[in-house]
C-alpha cells in the first residue's frame, strides 16, 4: 500500500477503541482510548509481599484477534473510500487499500524474559543444560511472567540483534557461533553446544527418522530434494544440502 498521511484530514472523525488484551496496527489511526478508573479502584493493590501468579497465555486471543481484524477491516475501507472521492485528483492514479494487523499486546517485561533466555544460552555453565533447566533459571527470575516454552518461533528482529551483540561479547568458544537471519531459541541453543562439543575435541552425535522417496529424503520431517545430474549421457540421482540445513534437520530429533 503506497504511504498517505490521514491524520490531518478534517472529515475523519475519531472513534472509541475499547483497551482489550489485543494490539490492533491499520494503515490510520482512528481511535481514541477510553479508560475506566472506577474498575481500577475496586481492584486489590498488590503489597511488597504479594505474589503475583504466573501469566497465563490466552490462546483465545488470536481469534479474537481474527474478528477484530475482520468487523474493522471493512469500516476502514468504507472511511478510506470516501477520502478518496474527496481528492480524486490526488489519488487518480494510486491503488490504495487498508489491512488491519491485530495481534495479543505483549506483557509489560516480557522484553526483558527473551533477553535473559538468551543470556543464559551464551553462559558456558548455562549453554550444556537441557531447555527446561534454562527456562527454569529464568522463571525463578521472573516469577510472574510465562516464559517461553516454544523455542522454534523466530526471533523477532530487535531479539536477534540481541543474540549477535551478546554472541559477540560471550566467553570463547560461544563467542564464534554462527545462526541463521531467521534463527530460533533452539537454534541458538543447538550453536552453542555444538561450539562447546568441538572445544573439547568431541563428536557429536544425533538420532533421527529418514524417510526417503524418488524426489526426496526426509529428515526428521524437513525435506531434501534429489536431483538428477547428467554426465557423459548417464544419469546419477543427487541430494544436495546445505551443512547449517543438514544440521538444524538433525536437531529436530
Amino acid at each position: 500500500m503506497n504511504d498517505t498521511n490521514f491524520d490531518n484530514d478534517p472529515m475523519i472523525q475519531p472513534a472509541g477503541e475499547i483497551d482489550t488484551d489485543i494490539g490492533i496496527d491499520s494503515c490510520f489511526s482512528a481511535a481514541t482510548h477510553f479508560q475506566s478508573t472506577s474498575q481500577e479502584a475496586d481492584m486489590p493493590q498488590a503489597t511488597p509481599h504479594t505474589v503475583q501468579a504466573r501469566r497465563k497465555f490466552d490462546r483465545t486471543l488470536w481469534t479474537k484477534g481474527t474478528k477484530a481484524a475482520n468487523a474493522l477491516t471493512p469500516q476502514l475501507a468504507a472511511e478510506l473510500a470516501k477520502i478518496i472521492a474527496r481528492n480524486q485528483t490526488e489519488y487518480s492514479d494510486l491503488r490504495l487499500e487498508v489491512s488491519v494487523n491485530a495481534r495479543p499486546k505483549s506483557t509489560k517485561g516480557s522484553a526483558n524474559v527473551l533477553k535473559s533466555l538468551i543470556r543464559q544460552i551464551l553462559m558456558l555453565s548455562q549453554a550444556p543444560k537441557t531447555q527446561t533447566a534454562i527456562r527454569e533459571t529464568v522463571e525463578a527470575e521472573f516469577p510472574h511472567l510465562a516464559v517461553n516454552k516454544d523455542w522454534t518461533k523466530p526471533l523477532p528482529k530487535w531479539a536477534a540483534d540481541f543474540a549477535q551483540k551478546q554472541i559477540q561479547s560471550a566467553m570463547a568458544p560461544l563467542n564464534r557461533i554462527k545462526i541463521p537471519k531467521a534463527a530460533c531459541l533452539r537454534d541458538l541453543h543447538n550453536a552453542a553446544k555444538r561450539e562447546l562439543i568441538k572445544e573439547k575435541g568431541g563428536l557429536e552425535t544425533f538420532k533421527a527418522v529418514i524417510a526417503i522417496s524418488e524426489n526426496a529424503v526426509v529428515i526428521n520431517g524437513t525435506a531434501f530434494k534429489i536431483t538428477t545430474n547428467r554426465i557423459d549421457g548417464r544419469e546419477y540421482p543427487m541430494l544436495r544440502m546445505s551443512i547449517p540445513g543438514f544440521l538444524r534437520a538433525l536437531e529436530k530429533s
